[in-house]
């Protein structure tokens, strides 16, 4: 029997049922023409349209805001994320900006990107470079899944 639950979850991550569970309840919006909206566990047909569009089989929604959860001024967020969208464009792959965004309102939004034709591995990675606790993983089934790095 694999570790991971229906979503992809490590159960054994440090991280709070709390943060986990706000994770799992995020809207991540792709500023695509149109907006789309992936969430976590539910198959999303707009993401399936751009695989095939840019025939990848995979994706990553990743920020570097808020290192390991911890709040930082808007100036540092910003920093951190022109960095990560630095090391995208060396990369290669397509990405798309977008945002993270709580349905209740209770925290502010994270600038993010959507990165088409990036590996699990390259997905990892880069989420532990920018100390990030998770990141959301599509793999060929279009479903969006929790990555836990911690």
């Amino acid at each position: 029997m694999s570790n991971k639950d229906k979503q992809g979850c490590n159960p054994n991550t440090v991280l709070p049922n709390e943060l986990i569970n706000a994770y799992k309840k995020t809207n991540f919006d792709v500023f695509t023409e149109p907006l789309f909206t992936l969430n976590i566990g539910v198959f999303s047909e707009r993401l399936a349209s751009m695989y095939n569009e840019n025939s990848v089989e995979t994706a990553c929604f990743i920020t570097a805001y808020n290192p390991f959860s911890k709040a930082l001024t808007l100036e540092e967020n910003e920093i951190s994320q022109n960095r990560l969208m630095e090391n995208l464009v060396k990369s290669g792959n397509q990405f798309f900006e977008g945002i993270g965004l709580d349905p209740t309102g209770e925290w502010d939004g994270e600038s993010s990107f959507l990165v088409l034709g990036i590996s699990k591995q390259e997905a990892s990675d880069l989420g532990n470079e920018f100390k990030q606790n998770a990141v959301v993983w599509c793999g060929k089934n279009c479903v969006p899944q929790l990555l836990f790095l911690r």
